[in-house]
């Protein structure tokens, strides 16, 4: 056995340091690099009923069906002037229906500023439709849809959780924080302010849906750091506000 690593050495110690680092041996010397994978935020689009509304759904029409393996992050707020929950579904033109995440409705101020709530669809299907429509058991006054597509470069992209958040005053909208399982997660944040919402800001990016006439806005960050990540909007006066955040695995 002695004989077998001598001739190993000196075999080794032979070949030029350069080649070495180059991966002669490349299952050694040269293991492959991890490739992280990375989210895209492709496309995005708000609907809002204006006020008073007097239907049962909501519904939004993106630019292009959601691509084969891409998700679909949404946010919306119905407002019924009732303080019990209506019960809701999401789903799109052919049927696929959106999970609900389960922290949904944040309620803090139902009467007020409604029932908030996220939902997604994890991985889209090869028949996903661009038409995406909210049905509530109760007439929805005023609310907003908002619906957001992203790419993950691996495909994996998973649910990891969600998490309600509120505050009764002040212009610094920045309840609820999340913090992901995993760094490098894609996270949404969603928040309605009956006094209306001038801007998303870092390290948050303004969704691709835009801000709405409304009172409500979407945020996203395409690749989290670790620990908590406060949602961050901005309003013009001080107010009352719900909000929720949600974070995907890549």
């Amino acid at each position: 056995m002695a004989s077998i690593k001598t001739a190993f050495l000196m075999v080794l110690l032979a070949i030029p340091a350069s080649a070495q680092m180059q991966g002669v041996f490349s299952g050694v010397l040269n293991p492959q690099p991890i490739v992280t994978p990375t989210f895209t935020a492709i496309q995005g689009k708000y609907y809002n009923p204006g006020y008073p509304g007097s239907s049962l759904t909501m519904v939004l029409t993106l630019a292009s069906a959601p691509a084969t393996g891409h998700a679909v992050l949404c946010g919306f707020d119905v407002y019924t002037g009732a303080a019990t929950a209506p019960t809701v579904s999401i789903a799109d033109g052919n049927s696929n229906a959106y999970t609900i995440t389960p922290s949904s409705p944040e309620s803090t101020y139902a009467t007020t500023a409604g029932f908030l709530y996220l939902a997604y669809l994890q991985s889209a299907p090869s028949n996903a439709s661009a038409t995406i429509t909210v049905t509530s058991s109760l007439t929805i006054v005023a609310g907003d849809l908002r619906c957001n597509e992203f790419s993950d470069s691996a495909g994996t992209q998973a649910f990891d959780k969600d998490i309600p958040g509120s505050g009764s005053s002040g212009t610094a909208i920045n309840s609820p924080g999340i913090s992901p399982t995993n760094t490098g997660s894609l996270l949404y944040g969603y928040t309605v302010a009956p006094s209306g919402i001038t801007s998303a800001n870092s390290p948050w990016t303004q969704d691709l849906a835009g801000i709405s006439t409304a009172d409500l806005d979407g945020e996203y960050i395409l690749s989290s750091s670790s620990g908590t990540t406060d949602i961050n909007f901005t309003s013009p006066s001080s107010t009352t506000w719900e909000g929720m955040a949600i974070s995907f695995a890549p």
